[in-house]
């Protein structure tokens, strides 16, 4: 593909790039699952309007590698961020799918 695109691929020559990329390479089945959950909204049963309102989600994908094949990737042109984390956060808001230029985060994320 290489070959037919033109692409030139820019190697990370920074080790601490390629740590940054090789922490955020994930694979395989991830479940989060609580045994047992109730909604609290007006929409349901035994509706407590002194709590506060809650909802149940269930989602299930399938298919997500094929559908990340058929995504752009990065190549090259990779820095760091220089400037204020807060405000490349609120830049967020503000990004396209079709952008030239894409942001890789790092997040510590909990789950209660």
């Amino acid at each position: 593909m290489l070959k037919f695109t033109s692409i030139r691929l820019n190697l990370l020559s920074d080790y601490k790039s390629k740590l940054f990329f090789e922490r955020g390479t994930r694979g395989g089945l991830t479940k989060f699952s609580k045994l047992y959950a109730k909604a609290n909204n007006p929409k349901t049963p035994g509706y407590k309007s002194d709590e506060p309102n809650t909802w149940l989600v269930y989602q299930d994908a399938n298919n997500l590698y094929g559908w990340i094949m058929s995504q752009n990737i990065p190549y090259g042109g990779f820095s760091w961020y220089a400037g204020n984390p807060d405000v490349a956060l609120a830049q967020l808001e503000y990004m396209e799918e079709a952008d030239d230029a894409g942001r890789v985060y790092e997040v510590d994320i909990s789950c209660p």
